[in-house]
């Protein structure tokens, strides 16, 4: 999503909405997560409501519901209104319902598949493309790009590492604490460390990019929530919008999105590299220069 800034507020300028909303929602403070969650779970009601009857139904004061929609990023409620809520209308008549035992087949696929369709899609919407442009260059820069990633996260480093070295990008991942340490040893300024964590909070994660950051190095944050430990110690933030869980779980749509921003960085890589004449390996050990002759040929 193309965003630029008013008065230090991420203003929007191409959509993602509600993925900004969600992005933001744990940083908002209690009252204003009232107000979001009336706007959440009543969108109509919402709608028909001046500010002050929005704070009396939120229990809160009317300043309070103008600076939860500053906080988004708009002028006051009229502008949250005509952005917003059809978003959130949009994204309401395509959500699933929750699997239950009852589900056959059929009805998994469906719905596994329609909400990761609609996470990657959100995604679509709030990731910044300047900011994947400054990551890319960052990466070309640096001799050395180290990934961090707990949980699930640690599985998408892997495949991370490997489609840079596919591309002659020196980088590696660390596995527990021990190499985490060591890993940070050999990072000097100008390298760039990458973390992965959906809820911005993992301990690991985070504490290795302070460190990294500490010595000069980049650090490129993929994160779901814009706000977060991660994001707020990271020089990037590349954000991924997960739609809420319909199982109980977001670990599906979220490593999917994961992966899609770890797709479109090595994607922009290889473009960059290609045209300023590297040869690019390609999963199936060609290269693209060898490819590309053999069509003209």
């Amino acid at each position: 999503m193309a965003q630029s800034r008013r008065n230090g507020k991420i203003m929007h300028t191409n959509g993602g909405h509600l993925a900004r909303l969600r992005s933001l929602y744990p940083s908002l403070r209690p009252a204003e997560r009232r107000v979001a969650d009336l706007l959440l779970a009543h969108s109509d009601l919402f709608a028909g409501l001046s500010s002050r009857r929005i704070g009396q139904r939120c229990r809160t004061s009317e300043a309070t519901v103008v600076r939860f929609c500053q906080t988004l990023g708009y002028r006051g409620v009229p502008e949250l209104k005509a952005k917003l809520i059809p978003d959130l209308r949009t994204a309401q008549g395509t959500l699933y319902s929750a699997l239950s035992d009852r589900d056959g087949s059929a009805g998994v696929i469906e719905k596994v598949i329609r909400i990761s369709i609609r996470s990657l899609e959100e995604t679509l919407s709030i990731l910044d493309p300047t900011l994947v442009e400054r990551a890319v260059r960052a990466i070309l820069r640096a001799k050395r790009v180290q990934f961090f990633g707990g949980g699930g996260g640690s599985g998408i480093a892997h495949i991370a590492v490997q489609k840079f070295l596919r591309l002659g990008i020196p980088a590696a991942q660390n596995f527990d604490a021990i190499s985490q340490r060591l890993s940070l040893e050999f990072l000097r300024p100008g390298d760039v460390a990458v973390g992965l964590s959906y809820s911005g909070m993992t301990r690991e994660v985070v504490e290795a990019l302070t460190q990294a950051r500490a010595k000069g190095v980049t650090t490129i944050a993929i994160t779901n929530f814009a706000r977060s430990a991660l994001a707020k110690i990271s020089d990037l933030t590349l954000l991924t919008a997960v739609v809420p869980p319909f199982a109980g779980s977001h670990a599906g749509p979220h490593r999917v999105t994961q992966l899609a921003v770890i797709e479109i960085l090595t994607t922009a890589l290889a473009l960059k590299l290609l045209r300023n004449g590297r040869r690019v390996e390609t999963s199936r050990g060609v290269s693209v220069d060898d490819e590309r002759n053999r069509r003209e040929q």
